[in-house]
């Protein structure tokens, strides 16, 4: 069993298993793809799109297709679009900010 610690998504991470360094590669990925507080990142560029339609990895669009299948099957508990109802509720702010 590999153990490694390392500082993402405003949190301290530990992950132990079976696998090598990739781990703090994939919280890195995903970061730069799904934060909110990363101004550059892919779901910012997506939330300040003026345009009808925009290009996203596939990483992205795999995580759209996961979260329309279970707003359907959820009938609209989860539901990925409810940034607005977010920013209302305080929580477009980091964890220090917030403090």
């Amino acid at each position: 069993m590999n153990r490694t610690g390392f500082r993402a998504m405003g949190t301290e991470v530990i992950a132990i298993g079976p696998y090598g360094s990739g781990v703090e590669d994939w919280f890195v990925t995903a970061e730069s793809v799904f934060s909110r507080f990363l101004p550059d990142s892919e779901l910012s560029v997506l939330n300040q799109a003026t345009t009808a339609s925009v290009a996203v990895s596939d990483l992205m669009a795999a995580c759209l297709a996961v979260a329309s299948d279970l707003r359907i099957r959820t009938g609209g508990l989860v539901d990925p679009a409810v940034g607005g109802a977010v920013i209302g509720w305080g929580y477009d702010r980091t964890f220090s900010d917030v403090a």
